[in-house]
């Protein structure tokens, strides 16, 4: 029942249907699972408001500044520099356009290769402004980086890597940069990338302060100063982040806060006042992009919240960089025999058996103590050689002994209190024997939904959320009962059903 619901019920009732809130709460668990990744192979740089103040800047900046930025990174050999800020109106005043021009060649011959995020026209083509676009192929290379987020709680849980108008080809900046940088192509590249979103923040990450005081370029604000640090994020609280949402308030102060980015960052005016910049950024890949207050630049992460969309495109490098061609793929179950959709029918299928045994396992403990059910003191048994044959549709016949019981005299010395205690006894036991019922229930659970997510994610490569859908309908199915109702719906007869 639980599979069926994970192949109707989205169809049915839309993609909604809690996925999105287990997944949530599962997504620290996969980050945790994920470590630091490839990081320490990844930079992001950021323009923010106390960047374009200290260089006495308005948004946009001139062409000028952005070559004075490239140039400050160069310095510092990185690996490749990936343009994060798309250009869509030619400020022909502006002649500094050709100091920008001349930087990106600069680059090209260095050896440090320039990505530039473009949008696509309607025939597919990536554009930018005509200088810019003159450079296509000789100094720079566009990517695509045209993203969704989902529709329901607006939080990016995936990647496009490639995506077509027609025949044409848009390649994204994370997978160009990861065949480009490697020398290793994705042989699925049209496959939407399913996200691990890393747990564990990098200890030079935003410095924002609050949500609404901006940074200023000696990395505090003028209430950070008075008040002390204030900061919108904090450090992870490991796997205390899987807790209720009330017993994690209750043991962290802080826990309201969103974690902080995973990815290493600096901001472009630390390329002349920190002199330790230089090993954030050599041999390297630099992400380029903007933290404007007021910028529209910003994605929903499930883990760090609100944060410049540059970090989406450095997440989904950093888990090609780490699963290279075994990404998680986003899928669903359709009537396809594409290698995807086979293996997520290989997980559903897994978690039905999985279910099944856990089902015939409760079912057999019960009958052996519907078999061993003591009898109350206050009868007498005795064994006799009369025999039943027992029947029944979901069950195999057995021949079955018939126990003769009468009730016992009453002693009138017997005193009040000892039933008494006696039903205080019971009572206990019987407390006893449920909490053992429910934790073993609950342990049965966790070790049924741990090993979907595991061979769903760590084997098959299959998103999360889909793992989520599969796991959280088949224990809905275990603790309902749904599988055994269904069960006993069939194999009762009608005769039967009447009886009842």
């Amino acid at each position: 029942m639980g599979v069926a619901a994970t192949l109707l019920l989205p169809h049915l009732l839309g993609e909604d249907f809690a996925t999105r809130k287990a997944a949530r709460l599962y997504a620290p668990a996969a980050g945790e699972a994920y470590g630091s990744g490839n990081r320490d192979a990844i930079t992001v740089a950021l323009i923010d408001d106390a960047t374009l103040e200290d260089a006495h800047e308005n948004w946009p900046p001139n062409y000028g500044y952005y070559a004075r930025v490239l140039r400050g990174l160069a310095v510092y050999k990185p690996k490749a520099i990936f343009f994060d800020i798309a250009f869509r109106d030619l400020r022909e005043n502006d002649r500094s356009i050709f100091a920008l021009l001349n930087e990106i060649c600069a680059l090209k011959r260095a050896g440090i290769p320039v990505y530039l995020a473009s949008q696509p026209t309607a025939d597919g083509a990536l554009t930018t402004i005509a200088p810019v676009q003159a450079l296509e192929g000789r100094c720079l290379t566009q990517v695509g980086v045209t993203y969704t987020a989902d529709e329901i709680d607006h939080i990016v849980w995936e990647y496009p890597l490639a995506s077509y108008v027609g025949k044409k080809e848009i390649r994204s900046a994370a997978m160009t940069l990861y065949e480009d940088v490697t020398g290793e192509r994705l042989p699925d590249p049209a496959a939407r990338m399913a996200l691990t979103w890393g747990l564990h923040p990098a200890q030079d990450a935003l410095t924002w302060i609050a949500a609404s005081e901006p940074t200023r370029p000696d990395g505090a604000s003028d209430a950070d100063q008075e008040a002390g640090s204030d900061q919108y994020c904090r450090k992870d609280h490991g796997w205390m982040e899987l807790a209720p949402p009330g017993i994690h308030r209750a043991k962290f102060a802080d826990a309201e806060k969103p974690v902080c980015v995973f990815h290493h960052t600096v901001y472009v005016y630390e390329l002349k006042t920190d002199p330790t910049i230089g090993s954030k950024i050599n041999h390297k890949i630099v992400l380029l992009g903007t933290a404007r207050r007021f910028g529209g630049d910003y994605i929903n992460s499930p883990i760090s919240g609100r944060i410049p969309g540059v970090y989406l495109h450095a997440m989904a490098l950093d888990n090609l960089l780490t699963y290279g061609a075994n990404y998680k793929r986003v899928t669903s179950l359709s009537l396809t025999s594409d290698t995807d959709n086979l293996k997520l029918l290989l997980l559903t299928v897994s978690s039905l058996v999985a279910v099944s045994l856990i089902r015939v396992v409760k079912n057999r403990v019960r009958r052996r103590r519907a078999r061993h059910k003591e009898i109350p003191r206050r009868y007498r048994s005795y064994p006799s050689q009369v025999h039943l044959l027992a029947t029944a549709p979901t069950r195999e016949t057995e021949i079955q002994p018939v126990l003769m019981v009468w009730p016992q005299a009453v002693d009138e010395d017997d005193v009040s209190w000892r039933h008494v205690l006696g039903w205080l006894a019971h009572r206990a036991i019987d407390a006893v024997r449920w909490c053992a019922k429910s934790t073993l229930n609950l342990l049965l659970s966790v070790v049924l939904v741990l090993g979907v997510l595991i061979v769903g994610q760590h084997f098959l490569n299959v998103g999360f959320l889909t793992v989520v859908d599969v796991a959280a309908f088949a224990l809905a199915a275990e603790w309902l009962e749904w599988n055994e109702q269904l069960l006993e719906w069939l194999t009762h007869s009608e005769t039967e059903r009447n009886e009842e």
